[in-house]
């Protein structure tokens, strides 16, 4: 078609409601971008708290496992293979024992 009056051509544009169902506005693509950090945040924050849990578990577990190995080694009697309940049940007997010595020490200090 041409414009008779300018000399320019002009074109036929559709109307906006069939074209707008394919095309992204700005808007919504920054909308759509900004959805995806959001989640990818999330996502990242969430890896990072479960990495210190598991970082934090780690940590307690092997303190424990080192402390029932410093009692176990302590323990004057050596059994082979001793678990942790063994280990804890063991360790009580000797303490209550060793009080009781501590206190006929003390018995007899007074008795003096």
């Amino acid at each position: 078609m041409h414009d008779t009056r300018s000399g320019k051509k002009q074109f036929k544009t559709f109307a906006s409601s069939s074209v707008g169902k394919f095309q992204t506005t700005d808007r919504e693509r920054a909308h759509e971008s900004r959805e995806t950090y959001l989640q990818d945040l999330m996502i990242e924050t969430q890896r990072r708290a479960a990495q210190r849990r598991n970082e934090m578990a780690r940590m307690r577990r092997g303190n424990l496992a080192k402390g029932f190995a410093a009692l176990d080694a302590e323990l004057p009697e050596v059994t082979p293979r001793r678990n942790q309940v063994r280990v804890l049940n063991d360790a009580t007997e000797y303490v209550r024992v060793l009080k009781e010595q501590v206190g006929e020490d003390m018995e007899e200090d007074q008795d003096m």
